[in-house]
Formats: structure tokens, sequence, C-alpha cells
């Protein structure tokens, strides 16, 4: 990270699910957290954490918990909607997140089926607009573009573009993008 200049790095918090996890299993993740973001702050780094399936971040209640228990400065999450949940409790974890958050995974899917970015406005407009909102220093990132295609990713990216150029210009005051 230091050799690229890049300001976080991003780790996965176990490789277990946050259900199937003992307390033991807790305490070591959560004391291999503090010991890393110690070493990171040192370097003027974060550590990074996957809001994703089987780590101890996996859900909106173990991601506030983990979180909250490896308590350091240097820590951060990633966000993402987790699969096959519904808006709200989307929007409740990135809330919940925020104060934490880092860069959000952007994409747009439902199980194992993708599709053009552009199908998610209803949920992303909100999502970008209260990570925005927050004036906090983050990055968006596509993921998972339908068929793997070059051109949907470039679809995708100037829909993305769009969208965060909108939520500017109407913060500003400014004209609007449709």
């Amino acid at each position: 990270a230091l050799e690229l200049g890049a300001p976080t790095i991003r780790v996965w918090a176990g490789q277990r699910g946050s259900e199937s996890a003992d307390e033991a299993y807790w305490d070591s993740v959560v004391s291999d957290s503090t010991r890393i973001a110690e070493r990171a702050s040192g370097e003027g780094l974060t550590i990074s954490y996957e809001f994703h399936a089987n780590t101890l971040n996996d859900t909106n209640e173990s991601s506030h918990t983990f979180l909250r228990r490896a308590d350091h400065p240097a820590l951060r999450s990633y966000w993402q909607p987790p699969n096959g949940k519904c808006f709200d409790y989307c929007l409740e974890g990135l809330t919940s997140v925020l104060p934490l958050l880092s860069n959000v995974h952007v994409f747009h899917w439902e199980r194992n089926e993708r599709f053009p970015l552009a199908d998610g406005k209803d949920r992303w407009l909100p999502y970008l607009e209260l990570v925005a909102a927050d004036n906090g220093v983050r990055h968006v990132m596509l993921e998972f573009v339908k068929d793997d295609s070059v051109e949907q990713f470039n679809r995708d990216a100037a829909t993305l573009i769009s969208w965060l150029a909108h939520i500017r210009d109407v913060r500003e005051g400014g004209q609007t993008h449709s």
C-alpha cells in the first residue's frame, strides 16, 4: 500500500460468517484487527473491511458489533448492498456504517442475475445521496457488470458518472442532469 500510495488496505473480517462464529473466533479476529490497524495507522494508512458474506462484517448487526468491538481510529468499512435484502435493510446498514465508511462497491443484481446499473436507479440514487450528504472522501467502484461485458461496463460507468454529477449539482443548487 505504501509503494502504491494507497490510503487504505482492504481486508476481510475473518473467513466465517457472523452466525457461525463463536466468541473465541470473534475475539481472535477483533484482536488481529486492532493489531493491523495499529500497524497501518503508524504508516498513515487505514484498514477497510469488506462488508461481505462469510465474514464477521456480513450483516447490519454484525458490522455494528464488529466495528464497535475492534474500535480503532484506523478501522473503516466498505459497503455494498447485501444480496437478497430489501432496500430499507440496505439503507439502514449504510446509514449505520456511514461514520466509518471508506468506499462503496456499486452494482445492480438480484441473486445471481446481473442487470444494467441504470435499472437500479431507485436504489442507488438514495444510497449515493446519503454518502454524498456525509461529506467524507469516499470512492465508488463498479463491479459485477451484466455479462462481464466491456460495453456494459462503459454504460454503467456513464450511468454512475451522471448520477454523481446530478447529486453534486443538486447539492450545489445548480443545474440537474436527467
